[in-house]
Protein backbone atom coordinates (compact mmCIF):
# COMPACT_ATOMS: atom_id res chain seq x y z
CA UNK A 1 0.00 0.00 0.00
CA UNK A 2 1.32 3.39 -1.01
CA UNK A 3 1.82 6.32 1.33
CA UNK A 4 -1.04 8.16 -0.38
CA UNK A 5 -3.35 5.21 0.29
CA UNK A 6 -2.37 5.25 3.97
CA UNK A 7 -3.15 8.96 4.31
CA UNK A 8 -6.51 8.46 2.64
CA UNK A 9 -7.66 5.74 5.07
CA UNK A 10 -10.48 6.48 7.57
CA UNK A 11 -10.89 4.93 11.01
CA UNK A 12 -13.54 2.57 9.62
CA UNK A 13 -11.33 1.17 6.85
CA UNK A 14 -10.05 -1.68 9.00
CA UNK A 15 -6.57 -2.62 10.16
CA UNK A 16 -3.45 -1.14 8.72
CA UNK A 17 -0.97 -3.28 6.93
CA UNK A 18 1.01 -5.38 9.27
CA UNK A 19 -2.10 -6.09 11.42
CA UNK A 20 -2.03 -2.82 13.38
CA UNK A 21 -5.36 -1.12 14.19
CA UNK A 22 -5.82 2.63 14.30
CA UNK A 23 -7.29 3.64 17.74
CA UNK A 24 -10.95 4.53 17.61
CA UNK A 25 -11.87 8.11 18.48
CA UNK A 26 -13.18 8.61 22.03
CA UNK A 27 -16.89 8.20 22.50
CA UNK A 28 -18.42 11.65 23.19
CA UNK A 29 -20.92 10.22 25.73
CA UNK A 30 -18.12 8.54 27.72
CA UNK A 31 -16.15 11.76 27.72
CA UNK A 32 -19.10 13.63 29.23
CA UNK A 33 -19.59 10.96 31.93
CA UNK A 34 -15.93 11.04 32.94
CA UNK A 35 -15.96 14.82 33.02
CA UNK A 36 -19.05 14.86 35.23
CA UNK A 37 -17.52 12.32 37.60
CA UNK A 38 -14.40 14.41 37.95
CA UNK A 39 -16.49 17.52 38.61
CA UNK A 40 -18.51 15.64 41.24
CA UNK A 41 -15.38 14.36 42.99
CA UNK A 42 -13.88 17.86 43.00
CA UNK A 43 -17.12 19.25 44.40
CA UNK A 44 -17.26 16.65 47.15
CA UNK A 45 -13.63 17.29 48.07
CA UNK A 46 -14.23 21.04 48.15
CA UNK A 47 -17.38 20.58 50.24
CA UNK A 48 -15.59 18.31 52.73
CA UNK A 49 -12.72 20.76 53.14
CA UNK A 50 -15.20 23.59 53.58
CA UNK A 51 -17.14 21.68 56.25
CA UNK A 52 -13.89 20.86 58.07
CA UNK A 53 -12.83 24.49 57.94
CA UNK A 54 -16.24 25.57 59.25
CA UNK A 55 -16.00 23.06 62.12
CA UNK A 56 -12.55 24.39 63.05
CA UNK A 57 -13.81 27.97 62.89
CA UNK A 58 -16.81 27.23 65.10
CA UNK A 59 -14.57 25.40 67.57
CA UNK A 60 -12.15 28.32 67.77
CA UNK A 61 -14.97 30.82 68.26
CA UNK A 62 -16.42 28.73 71.08
CA UNK A 63 -12.98 28.33 72.70
CA UNK A 64 -12.39 32.07 72.60
CA UNK A 65 -15.88 32.77 73.96
CA UNK A 66 -15.30 30.30 76.79
CA UNK A 67 -11.85 31.64 77.68
CA UNK A 68 -12.81 35.30 77.68
CA UNK A 69 -16.28 35.17 79.22
CA UNK A 70 -16.04 36.05 82.94
CA UNK A 71 -17.87 34.15 85.64
CA UNK A 72 -20.51 36.03 87.65
CA UNK A 73 -19.32 37.23 91.06
CA UNK A 74 -21.15 38.50 94.11
CA UNK A 75 -20.81 41.96 95.62
CA UNK A 76 -17.78 41.91 97.92
CA UNK A 77 -18.11 42.97 101.57
CA UNK A 78 -17.17 46.64 101.78
CA UNK A 79 -15.59 45.99 105.18
CA UNK A 80 -13.52 43.08 106.50
CA UNK A 81 -15.97 40.42 107.78
CA UNK A 82 -15.80 40.28 111.58
CA UNK A 83 -16.58 36.53 111.61
CA UNK A 84 -13.65 35.50 109.41
CA UNK A 85 -10.78 33.50 110.85
CA UNK A 86 -8.33 35.13 108.39
CA UNK A 87 -5.96 37.70 109.84
CA UNK A 88 -6.01 41.32 108.64
CA UNK A 89 -2.51 42.82 108.49
CA UNK A 90 -2.12 45.99 110.53
CA UNK A 91 0.77 47.52 108.58
CA UNK A 92 -0.01 46.84 104.89
CA UNK A 93 -2.83 45.76 102.58
CA UNK A 94 -4.08 42.19 102.85
CA UNK A 95 -4.76 40.12 99.74
CA UNK A 96 -6.94 37.00 99.79
CA UNK A 97 -7.17 34.71 96.78
CA UNK A 98 -9.69 31.87 96.78
CA UNK A 99 -8.71 28.86 94.66
CA UNK A 100 -10.07 25.44 93.80
CA UNK A 101 -6.99 23.16 93.93
CA UNK A 102 -8.11 21.15 90.88
CA UNK A 103 -8.87 24.13 88.61
CA UNK A 104 -6.31 24.12 85.75
CA UNK A 105 -7.04 27.70 84.69
CA UNK A 106 -6.06 28.93 88.18
CA UNK A 107 -2.41 28.21 87.36
CA UNK A 108 -2.35 31.55 85.56
CA UNK A 109 -3.83 33.25 88.64
CA UNK A 110 -1.06 31.81 90.83
CA UNK A 111 1.49 32.83 88.20
CA UNK A 112 0.19 36.41 88.20
CA UNK A 113 0.23 36.46 92.00
CA UNK A 114 3.91 35.52 91.84
CA UNK A 115 4.59 38.51 89.57
CA UNK A 116 2.50 40.78 91.79
CA UNK A 117 4.33 39.83 94.99
CA UNK A 118 7.72 40.34 93.34
CA UNK A 119 6.76 43.83 92.21
CA UNK A 120 5.20 44.84 95.52
CA UNK A 121 8.44 43.98 97.34
CA UNK A 122 7.04 42.94 100.71
CA UNK A 123 4.40 45.67 100.88
CA UNK A 124 1.47 43.25 100.49
CA UNK A 125 0.32 40.49 102.86
CA UNK A 126 -1.10 37.61 100.81
CA UNK A 127 -2.93 34.35 101.51
CA UNK A 128 -4.29 31.79 99.09
CA UNK A 129 -7.24 29.86 100.50
CA UNK A 130 -7.73 26.47 98.86
CA UNK A 131 -11.21 25.02 98.94
CA UNK A 132 -11.44 21.52 100.43
CA UNK A 133 -14.62 19.46 100.92
CA UNK A 134 -15.22 18.42 104.54
CA UNK A 135 -15.32 14.71 103.64
CA UNK A 136 -12.07 14.69 101.63
CA UNK A 137 -8.66 13.30 102.68
CA UNK A 138 -6.33 15.66 104.52
CA UNK A 139 -4.03 16.11 101.51
CA UNK A 140 -6.85 16.59 98.98
CA UNK A 141 -6.04 20.28 98.41
CA UNK A 142 -2.25 19.86 98.28
CA UNK A 143 -1.96 19.78 94.53
CA UNK A 144 0.58 21.39 92.22
CA UNK A 145 -1.32 24.67 92.67
CA UNK A 146 -0.73 24.50 96.41
CA UNK A 147 2.97 23.86 95.85
CA UNK A 148 3.20 26.75 93.39
CA UNK A 149 1.57 29.14 95.85
CA UNK A 150 3.79 27.93 98.70
CA UNK A 151 6.91 28.74 96.68
CA UNK A 152 5.97 32.42 96.30
CA UNK A 153 7.78 34.56 98.90
CA UNK A 154 5.31 36.29 101.19
CA UNK A 155 2.35 34.05 100.28
CA UNK A 156 0.71 31.79 102.88
CA UNK A 157 -1.42 28.92 101.45
CA UNK A 158 -4.25 27.82 103.73
CA UNK A 159 -7.10 25.30 103.69
CA UNK A 160 -10.65 26.60 103.41
CA UNK A 161 -12.41 23.54 104.81
CA UNK A 162 -15.92 23.20 103.47
CA UNK A 163 -15.68 26.61 101.80
CA UNK A 164 -16.47 28.45 105.03
CA UNK A 165 -14.26 31.44 104.27
CA UNK A 166 -15.15 31.84 100.62
CA UNK A 167 -18.81 32.00 101.62
CA UNK A 168 -18.04 34.67 104.24
CA UNK A 169 -16.44 36.84 101.58
CA UNK A 170 -18.89 35.87 98.85
CA UNK A 171 -16.27 34.35 96.56
CA UNK A 172 -17.61 32.17 93.76
CA UNK A 173 -14.80 31.82 91.21
CA UNK A 174 -11.46 30.07 91.51
CA UNK A 175 -8.82 32.80 91.35
CA UNK A 176 -11.09 35.51 92.78
CA UNK A 177 -9.11 38.14 94.71
CA UNK A 178 -9.92 40.59 97.51
CA UNK A 179 -7.64 43.35 98.80
CA UNK A 180 -8.39 45.11 102.10
CA UNK A 181 -6.61 48.02 103.72
CA UNK A 182 -5.36 47.79 107.35
CA UNK A 183 -8.51 49.62 108.51
CA UNK A 184 -10.65 46.85 106.97
CA UNK A 185 -11.81 48.83 103.95
CA UNK A 186 -12.17 46.99 100.65
CA UNK A 187 -9.93 48.46 97.95
CA UNK A 188 -10.05 45.81 95.20
CA UNK A 189 -12.16 42.85 94.11
CA UNK A 190 -11.93 40.67 90.99
CA UNK A 191 -9.56 38.53 88.95
CA UNK A 192 -5.91 39.04 88.07
CA UNK A 193 -5.90 37.36 84.63
CA UNK A 194 -7.17 38.55 81.26
CA UNK A 195 -9.02 35.28 80.64
CA UNK A 196 -9.15 31.62 81.60
CA UNK A 197 -5.60 30.33 81.77
CA UNK A 198 -4.12 33.54 80.34
CA UNK A 199 -1.04 34.86 82.11
CA UNK A 200 0.40 38.28 81.31
CA UNK A 201 -0.34 41.92 82.00
CA UNK A 202 -3.96 42.49 82.95
CA UNK A 203 -6.15 45.15 84.56
CA UNK A 204 -6.52 43.33 87.88
CA UNK A 205 -2.87 42.78 88.65
CA UNK A 206 -1.91 46.25 87.46
CA UNK A 207 -4.64 47.81 89.62
CA UNK A 208 -3.36 46.07 92.76
CA UNK A 209 0.21 47.08 91.95
CA UNK A 210 -0.90 50.69 91.65
CA UNK A 211 -2.86 50.51 94.92
CA UNK A 212 0.06 49.06 96.86
CA UNK A 213 2.85 51.15 95.32
CA UNK A 214 1.04 54.45 94.71
CA UNK A 215 -2.06 54.36 96.90
CA UNK A 216 -4.58 54.63 94.05
CA UNK A 217 -5.85 52.74 91.01
CA UNK A 218 -8.00 53.51 88.00
CA UNK A 219 -9.94 50.28 88.50
CA UNK A 220 -11.21 48.72 91.72
CA UNK A 221 -13.29 45.88 90.24
CA UNK A 222 -12.27 43.50 87.42
CA UNK A 223 -13.80 40.35 85.87
CA UNK A 224 -12.88 36.95 87.29
CA UNK A 225 -12.18 33.93 85.09
CA UNK A 226 -12.14 30.37 86.42
CA UNK A 227 -14.12 27.39 87.66
CA UNK A 228 -16.84 27.58 90.26
CA UNK A 229 -15.13 27.31 93.63
CA UNK A 230 -17.15 24.51 95.16
CA UNK A 231 -17.99 22.58 91.98
CA UNK A 232 -15.61 19.61 91.80
CA UNK A 233 -17.28 18.16 88.70
CA UNK A 234 -16.78 21.38 86.72
CA UNK A 235 -13.11 21.51 87.65
CA UNK A 236 -12.56 17.88 86.66
CA UNK A 237 -14.19 18.54 83.27
CA UNK A 238 -12.05 21.65 82.85
CA UNK A 239 -8.91 19.66 83.66
CA UNK A 240 -9.88 17.01 81.10
CA UNK A 241 -10.62 19.65 78.45
CA UNK A 242 -7.26 21.30 79.11
CA UNK A 243 -5.51 18.06 78.13
CA UNK A 244 -7.35 17.82 74.80
CA UNK A 245 -5.89 19.39 71.61
CA UNK A 246 -7.55 22.57 70.46
CA UNK A 247 -9.39 22.70 67.11
CA UNK A 248 -6.83 23.03 64.34
CA UNK A 249 -3.98 21.74 66.52
CA UNK A 250 -4.67 18.03 66.16
CA UNK A 251 -1.57 15.89 65.64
Amino acid sequence: MSALDELARTPDDGPLTGGTSRPAPPDAANTVVVSRRRSLMCGLAFGASGAWGLAIGVGLVFALWYEFTPKPTAVAPAAWPVETQCRLAADRPTLLMFVHPRCPCSRSSISELDVLMARCQGRLDARVLFYQPTSSPDDWARTDLWESAARIPGVDPQIDLGGTEHRRFGARVSGEVYVYQPNGELSFHGGITAGRGHAGDNDGRLAIESLVLHGNAAMRVTPAFGCQLDNNTACEKEALAARQPRPGNEP
